[in-house]
């Protein structure tokens, strides 16, 4: 199965596997080796190593549960960014296109997030900010977090 990525608001991938995202920690010449992005708030030891499209190595396991709205709100903002950077689309038909199928608690993380790496003809507060209207409350919720 090939390996899912969204993109950071820095523009760097993160790996998506089990519910969990990963960050890039290090990468020698075939091996890239990944770090739990929840490191910070639970010091969780998991790593991941990759090796071209397939996992080869998982070290320890989390200490705590997957969160499947930061998922998802991380794969509708990532969405998002492609859409303002591929398309001509205005803001309000990007938007209209993510909120079909985002969840409550998708919903709540994207709130969280405040940033953009394109300029559109809205603020990107402005997108988020509508984006989270077809939302559920949880969802923006989580979204308001992650700004």
């Amino acid at each position: 199965m090939p390996l899912q990525f969204v993109m950071s608001k820095k523009g760097k991938r993160k790996l998506l596997s089990s519910g969990h995202l990963f960050y890039k920690e290090k990468q020698t010449d075939e091996k890239i080796s990944w770090g739990c992005e929840d490191f910070q708030k639970f010091k969780c030891p998991a790593r991941v190593t990759t090796v071209g499209d397939e996992i080869v190595k998982v070290g320890k396991n989390h200490n705590h549960v997957g969160d499947a709205a930061q998922v998802e709100a991380a794969k509708i903002y990532d969405s998002i960014r492609t859409s303002t950077k591929t398309t001509n689309d205005t803001p309000q038909n990007i938007i209209s296109e993510v909120n079909l199928g985002c969840s409550k608690a998708a919903a709540h993380k994207l709130a969280l997030i405040r940033t953009s790496t394109k300029t559109t003809n809205d603020t990107p507060q402005n997108i988020i900010s509508e984006v989270n209207l077809g939302c559920s409350k949880a969802a923006a919720h989580k979204l308001a977090l992650i700004q």
